[in-house]
């Protein structure tokens, strides 16, 4: 495998706004997915050296940044200091036992998994040239998860109406959606990409059925994170402060909170509350601790 070389990041410390700072440890796909054009654009799947990742942590760490994000294409799973680490999107293989066991238990890993599951739907996720067993493995995984851990953040990424998926394929997957207990989600209606294997499967959807399949699941998205911000009324929460006026942050489980009345500086640590239930423009309310 080659290796991926990381850009010289020293050029962002003084000037940066941000309060998260993106690492990315790797780059490019040895998957073909049906549907996706990244190994194309992208090449094959390379990783930066861990000398680089750790030596841009440590710059990252030592300029001030609180959080650092671990990102890539399919990001695999490779330093004493004031900082928590967010793993970015995870592939569905990729669910471990030591990977959850890690997400749900060190106390510097975030409590967030982010799964490009695409579908939860086994037929659909043959017919994109993925791993229905991975799949299932995975589902299994995020279940167990949200039983045990209830407050971990859980997010995923979902096409909708990719050639071939039934009424009940696509009930499959907001089924699944429900029982797991989403946090969030993101997604997108099929589209064909130039070279790609799915171009020429038969049953395309038409775009009609795609955006009501699309409004469709980000109901029920929507549902199941309001149901997941109710359960974690009262529960103590951490976040680093990405505004000032008005105090904001993120929550180690993935919510974008505002804390009114509050009188915190920028990037540093702010122990809160959610408030209630109540979701405006993104944000939930918090109360100082």
């Amino acid at each position: 495998m080659s290796s991926l070389k990381l850009p010289d990041a020293d050029i962002f410390f003084n000037t940066s706004r941000r309060t998260r700072f993106p690492v990315k440890i790797q780059e490019g796909c040895d998957f073909h997915c049906a549907y996706c054009i990244v190994p194309l654009l992208r090449g094959k799947s390379r990783s930066a050296s861990v000398d680089d990742i750790l030596d841009a942590c440590r710059k990252a760490i030592a300029s001030g940044f609180k959080e650092i994000v671990l990102t890539g294409t399919h990001i695999g799973q490779y330093l004493p200091g004031d900082y928590r680490l967010r793993l970015g999107s995870l592939d569905p293989g990729d669910l471990s036992d030591d990977l959850v066991s890690l997400v749900t238990t060190h106390p510097r890993v975030c409590r967030h998994l982010h799964v490009s599951v695409q579908s939860l739907s086994t037929a659909v996720v043959g017919k994109m040239g993925r791993s229905p067993e991975a799949m299932n493995k995975a589902v299994g995984k995020l279940l167990e998860v949200r039983k045990v851990f209830p407050f971990t953040g859980i997010g995923g990424d979902f096409i909708v109406g990719f050639p071939g998926e039934t009424a009940d394929m696509f009930w499959e997957t907001l089924k699944s959606i429900r029982n797991i207990g989403f946090s969030y989600g993101h997604v997108f209606r099929y589209s064909k990409r130039p070279s790609t294997a799915a171009v020429d499967f038969p049953d395309q959807i038409d775009e009609k059925e795609k955006n009501s399949r699309s409004v469709r699941l980000r109901a029920v998205i929507d549902e199941c994170k309001n149901a997941f911000v109710n359960n974690c009324i009262d529960v103590p929460q951490r976040i680093v402060t990405e505004t000032d006026d008005p105090v904001t942050g993120l929550t180690s489980n993935y919510l974008r909170v505002i804390v009114p009345n509050a009188a915190v500086g920028r990037n540093v640590w702010s122990d809160v509350a959610i408030a209630d239930a109540k979701i405006e423009k993104g944000l939930c309310r918090a109360t100082a601790l």
